[in-house]
């Protein structure tokens, strides 16, 4: 049967069981009040997360020991693989947080990876993403705070700058980075595939994307990003391959504020679901899926 829709996951294996399930149990219900006939589901896990290079450890080491220590008022964890990082520096060093410490987590995600260490976030912002963490800063923790940020090396400028801008002084502690899946040193170590559904290469995918659309123009794409890095990178694969453009390039799910402001300076239009929840991106995927194939 000529698949009709593709819906483009780039999380990796280790991360993408939750949103699979959903996809699937989710497009099942879709199949059955719409016309469409089989959907292929193409899983691209561009990068991975490993900690930064050996050189570049100690560094970071230092900060998040003064951070252990008491030396920031407070501390903030953007990502849960930022988490994971943290764990992985400071493996030997004692935990909690001194009591006094505030510990700002971005979302509820980063704030459970968090609770696995026997850290509680005491300041989780309402809308998962640095401008609403900058926006709901704690009054009560008063001017001119210590703050610590904990994040990778992609991260962007806006929370440490918008910190700073409310009268903070803000060190940065860069834990990880991105690098080409499969990475060697992942921070989470598993399956490098999908059950069923093998890892795909961009190359790949957009073989396949592409391939359809020579033989048959009526097919409807979407692509859930789960990251500004992600989006960029597929975005700009798509447009620099032979079939490729910004016209055709498939309907975004952005999986929070972030993705979808580097959505607009890509000069594309993105729906960004309820919550970051694999739930609710399968559940904005599956929407646009009805609307695009009614």
């Amino acid at each position: 049967m000529t698949a009709s829709a593709q819906i483009f996951v780039t999380r990796t294996p280790a991360a993408a069981g939750e949103l699979i399930d959903e996809l699937l149990e989710g497009v099942g219900k879709s199949l059955l009040s719409s016309p469409s006939g089989a959907i292929e589901l193409l899983c691209v896990p561009l990068h991975e997360a490993e900690l930064i290079p050996q050189n570049a450890r100690e560094v970071a080491r230092e900060l998040l020991r003064q951070s252990l220590k008491g030396q920031f008022d407070a501390v903030t964890f953007t990502s849960r693989n930022g988490v994971r990082a943290f764990e992985q520096l400071i493996a030997s060093q004692a935990l909690p947080f001194p009591p006094e410490t505030l510990i700002a987590a971005v979302g509820q995600g980063t704030a459970a990876e968090l609770k696995k260490l026997g850290i509680t976030a005491n300041f989780i912002p309402d809308i998962q993403d640095a401008q609403h963490m900058i926006q709901q800063w704690p009054a009560s923790a008063g001017l001119n705070q210590r703050i610590l940020c904990v994040q990778g090396a992609n991260a962007r400028p806006t929370l440490r700058e918008g910190l700073k801008a409310l009268g903070h002084r803000v060190d940065v502690a860069t834990v990880y980075q991105m690098r080409d899946f499969p990475a060697e040193s992942a921070l989470v170590q598993g399956s490098k595939s999908y059950g069923e559904y093998e890892p795909l290469s961009l190359n790949q995918a957009l073989e396949v994307a592409q391939g359809r659309t020579s033989a048959d123009n009526s097919t409807a794409r979407i692509l859930i990003a789960t990251a500004p890095s992600l989006l960029r990178a597929f975005y700009q694969g798509w447009v620099t391959s032979p079939q490729g453009s910004r016209e055709n390039f498939p309907h975004l799910i952005a999986i929070g504020k972030s993705t979808a402001l580097q959505a607009v300076e890509l000069g594309l239009t993105a729906t960004v679901p309820a919550s970051p929840a694999a739930s609710d991106l399968a559940t904005a995927a599956c929407d646009t899926l009805l609307h695009l194939t009614r």
